[in-house]
């Protein structure tokens, strides 16, 4: 009689725990032959590249570790099997198909998993960084949550610094520096670490140093930092934050597709809208397109696991309370090259400036570039490379944007020189502005 008691209540508090495991606890606990063995079963998640949101959830049982893996936008499903040794883990990805889509390679922490995905054959990777929870993860969250873009002011002795930053990806800041008293917009470009300290180079459109900006973004409102010139003179100054802005982002990712686009956000609803709208439509296409390859393949296999990628980025550029301009950059891996889309926006009228808004009618802009950019050939080195030469004067300039000193005008983007800009100012350009052109508050 006491036996059959204990039995039962066994039985009974067996069954109360297997009920309050989730679906996904459930479904691990399966992969094993023994799942009594078990010693633990833990929940992660986090992101590849920073951008697509992934659940995870492993299970040990002293020798093996299997789980699975959930992309929580498309709840693409896979399940996870491999070893788990002196913190080092080894998983393959299986699919559907029960064929081994990837891999799941790293370090295995109390906390943390650090680590790579690749797929069947290692020809496409990412970074995996995932974070231990109570609990399994069900939806994802915002994938602009960790990234910001700023506006900063700073005096450097007898000089001001108005400074854009950008932070789209996990260490990387992008920008532009604009020095007042010289005139002269800059491109910035560098590194941020855990600790939020920077390193930031500042060169201008012809690839020469002006300096470099290094220090720590501790404070909300701003920070300190060191800007030491291409002759290693340094001056500290003090970047209080002018203006925030948000981060929008639209990320997706299955079986057979990545894709992603991040851009900011300001305090005009018109803007928000308009940018909102050309995102969409780029995301659009790109599911459309994934939809087709879909229907043109009877069954997913390995070979096509992550086939189709696609991610777009601004390149900030000058930013004030009037205007707002920089540019969207599109890449895919179905059509050759990169796109751009002029970003250019009067935040007072709440409408995109278009080249006919600024410039009149009879303007030939590209005519005017070339022969501009020709004045520039004894200027600087790389102009003596006669194969860039070649390449420069079969482009046009397809794309503009507003800066504080004048026009920036830029080619499209070639893989072996880049995309090409030069900025006119507008003392240059004024014989060509409509008398009511959106840049006549800049010209001096």
């Amino acid at each position: 009689m006491i036996r059959a008691f204990l039995l039962l209540l066994l039985f009974s508090i067996g069954f109360s725990l297997f009920g309050q495991q989730t679906a996904r606890e459930r479904y691990v606990y399966t992969l094993f032959e023994k799942p009594g063995k078990v010693k633990w079963v833990k929940h992660f998640k986090g992101r590849i590249d920073d951008i697509n949101d992934i659940a995870v959830t492993l299970a040990y049982d002293g020798k093996n570790c299997r789980g699975q893996m959930v992309y929580l936008r498309s709840r693409e499903q896979f399940r996870l099997e491999g070893t788990l040794k002196n913190d080092y883990l080894k998983l393959q990805e299986i699919d559907h198909e029960e064929a081994v889509s990837g891999y799941l390679v790293g370090q295995f922490a109390e906390e943390q998993i650090l680590a790579s995905w690749s797929n069947h054959n290692y020809s496409i990777g990412g970074d995996v960084r995932l974070k231990k929870l109570t609990n399994d993860a069900d939806f994802p969250s915002h994938c602009g949550d960790n990234k910001w873009m700023t506006r900063y002011k700073g005096k450097l002795v007898n000089e001001e610094l108005e400074l854009v930053l950008l932070k789209d990806s996990e260490f990387e800041l992008r920008g532009v520096a604009f020095f007042k008293k010289e005139n002269a917009s800059y491109i910035v470009k560098g590194e941020i670490d855990e600790r939020q300290n920077i390193n930031l180079k500042v060169i201008d459109e012809h690839d020469l140093p002006k300096g470099t900006i290094q220090g720590t973004i501790k404070a909300s409102d701003g920070f300190r930092a060191a800007f030491i010139n291409a002759n290693d003179k340094k001056v500290f100054t003090n970047f209080k934050k002018q203006e925030s802005y948000s981060i929008g982002c639209m990320a997706f990712a299955d079986y057979l597709s990545s894709f992603d686009i991040i851009y900011p956000k300001t305090k005009s609803q018109k803007f928000n809208e308009w940018i909102e709208n050309v995102s969409r439509e780029w995301v659009n296409n790109c599911q459309e397109y994934s939809n087709d390859v879909r229907k043109s393949n009877n069954s997913l296999a390995p070979p096509l696991r992550a086939a189709l990628r696609a991610n777009a980025w601004y390149d900030a550029g000058f930013a004030s309370d009037k205007i707002f301009s920089g540019m969207l950059i599109f890449s895919n891996t179905w059509t050759v090259g990169m796109k751009g889309k002029n970003v250019n926006f009067d935040l007072e009228k709440g409408e995109e400036i278009k080249f006919e808004n600024v410039f009149k009618k009879d303007f030939d802009h590209n005519k005017y570039v070339k022969n501009y950019m020709n004045s520039l050939t004894h200027q600087y080195e790389k102009y003596n490379n006669f194969k860039y030469r070649k390449w420069l004067s079969r482009q046009d300039f397809p794309y503009f944007n507003i800066s504080p000193e004048g026009i920036v005008f830029s080619t499209e983007y070639s893989m072996i020189f880049g995309r090409q800009q030069v900025t006119i100012p507008y003392a240059d350009l004024k014989a060509f502005l409509k008398k009511k052109s959106p840049v006549w508050s800049l010209v001096k």
